[in-house]
């Protein structure tokens, strides 16, 4: 079979979306960082990082459910099946993000506590992220310098 698995050799399954970028402007297409938490039938679910470049008509928000394939061998994301995320159904989205948040160390929703987002997903780190990719994109098509993009990194992340 080769080194490489089509993605029609997965094994179907859905993921929710802990974290997703946003899209730096609109039209064409970007790449995408996905942190999901997975769930395929008679598996354990397990946490995915998922990168790709996707038309930004089509990125994902946080808290909302996406079509995937895994690996058949392993607990790895093999694909999200694109074709079939518009309209695919969200009724599922409060007992996968509890799943999420047992995944990310949140814990059972026994009692609901004040703040269910991880730390590494909570407003401030997110801005600063966000801000991170914004830069990175305008680096990628040659809107910053090496020297802009370095000095506007240092800039968002404190280090002058």
């Amino acid at each position: 079979m080769g080194i490489f698995r089509r993605k029609s050799d997965g094994v179907p399954a859905i993921a929710y979306v802990i974290a997703a970028d946003r899209p730096v402007r609109y039209g064409g297409k970007a790449p995408l960082e996905l942190r999901l938490a997975v769930r395929a039938p008679g598996r354990e679910p397990f946490l995915a990082d998922h990168r790709e470049v996707v038309a930004r008509a089509r990125w994902p928000w946080s808290g909302t459910l996406l079509p995937v394939l895994v690996d058949a061998d392993r607990p790895v994301l093999a694909g999200i099946r694109w074709r079939e995320v518009a309209g695919f159904d969200q009724s599922a989205v409060p007992e996968f993000q509890a799943m999420a948040e047992r995944l990310t160390g949140g814990g059972p929703r026994d009692s609901e506590p004040e703040d269910t987002v991880p730390p590494e997903y909570r407003r401030e780190s997110r801005d600063t992220v966000a801000e991170l990719e914004r830069l990175a994109a305008l680096h990628m098509v040659g809107s910053l310098t090496d020297a802009e993009f370095e000095a506007a990194k240092r800039r968002v992340l404190d280090l002058d």
